[in-house]
């Protein structure tokens, strides 16, 4: 657990107000996006997004409790109000936006390609034109994959399922968020080929039927924005 992190999230604890009954909201988390959710070695939910949301939940005086949903379920899933808010990497798109509420952006990131070092294609790459091409279903991702021509998309439920399948070349590449992809090891047969494909704001999504929700969250956002928390937390993560 990164030091400089909770120390700033205690001190927002410690210094918000709690209500003596503070609301509790379900938080849906697809946990395969690293460094923005994950899962550490005790079994507990971590990264950004996380660090994130519990200091809105300080700020603003409520409380959040977890449940691990796959990604292709997870803004449906908010949507019909199943969960109150989800979590993990995700993208604002129009598509998107007319289902769920969501925040104001708290970070820029892009897909980007991988390939195996060890594949046929290493040193040959020019686009993805007739590959087979791995992407995580209900992403971005999937979208960008579709205009190549003579391609073919193979979709996977997880990012760990996705990056597995290009380790052991049962597909060309995968398209992933950058930063997912700027966190495999170095010494991973996996690399990263070309300039990101798109621009996307990263947000929080949370059940479009309750606005005063939606409200604390970027109220909370913009806190955390201001004491200097956010810009901590992305610069802990990213060193």
């Amino acid at each position: 657990m990164k030091k400089l992190i909770w120390t700033i999230v205690l001190c927002v604890v410690f210094c918000t107000f709690a209500a003596a009954a503070a609301d509790t909201y379900t938080v849906a988390v697809d946990p395969s996006y690293p460094p923005f959710t994950s899962v550490d070695a005790d079994g507990n939910f971590t990264g950004i997004d996380i660090y994130l949301i519990e200091a809105i939940a300080a700020d603003q005086g409520f409380e959040v409790r977890y449940v691990s949903v796959d990604f292709d379920l997870l803004i449906d899933s908010v949507a019909k109000g199943t969960y109150d808010i989800g979590l993990g990497a995700i993208t604002r798109t129009e598509e998107r936006e007319k289902k769920v509420a969501m925040s104001d952006p708290y970070y820029v990131s892009g897909q980007v390609t991988l390939i195996n070092k060890n594949s046929e294609i290493f040193d040959a790459l020019v686009d993805l034109t007739g590959l087979c091409i791995g992407v995580k279903e209900g992403t971005v991702a999937e979208e960008l994959a579709k205009p190549y021509e003579d391609a073919w998309i193979e979709t996977y439920f997880s990012t760990d399922e996705l990056l597995d399948a290009l380790r052991r070349e049962e597909v060309d590449a995968v398209l992933v968020d950058k930063d997912v992809a700027d966190s495999l090891a170095e010494d991973d047969c996996l690399i990263r080929v070309g300039e990101p494909m798109s621009s996307e704001d990263l947000v929080i999504i949370s059940n479009p039927q309750d606005a005063r929700l939606a409200k604390m969250i970027d109220h909370g956002l913009a806190a955390i924005k201001k004491n200097g928390m956010l810009a901590a937390v992305l610069m802990e993560m990213f060193e």
